[in-house]
């Protein structure tokens, strides 16, 4: 078992999650629950964590082909010098928000 999940599991549990459900969904989440040997509660939580966490990365993470990765990195290391456009858009910040 993970680190993070044993401290998260030895962390003390102070908020509460309330929802509203049909009786077909709460019948199901129990059958689940008994077939997994787990409390309602406890399968609830790793799944609607599980779920959490696969929203979180599919939607925050950038994936990138090799291709676009080496257009980043060079565009990194070797930035283009800024045009006077650029320019422009740096002294005007620096007015409106260096006091």
């Amino acid at each position: 078992m993970k680190t993070v999940e044993i401290k998260e599991r030895n962390r003390i549990k102070d908020e509460t999650l309330q929802l509203r459900l049909s009786s077909n969904q709460k019948e199901l989440i129990e059958r689940a629950a008994a077939l997994t040997g787990l409390s309602i509660s406890s399968f609830m939580l790793s799944h609607s964590i599980k779920a959490a966490e696969h929203e979180v990365v599919t939607r925050e993470r950038i994936s990138l082909s090799k291709r676009d990765w080496d257009l980043f990195m060079e565009a990194i290391e070797n930035p283009p010098s800024p045009n006077a456009a650029l320019k422009r858009a740096a002294q005007t910040f620096h007015k409106k928000y260096s006091r």
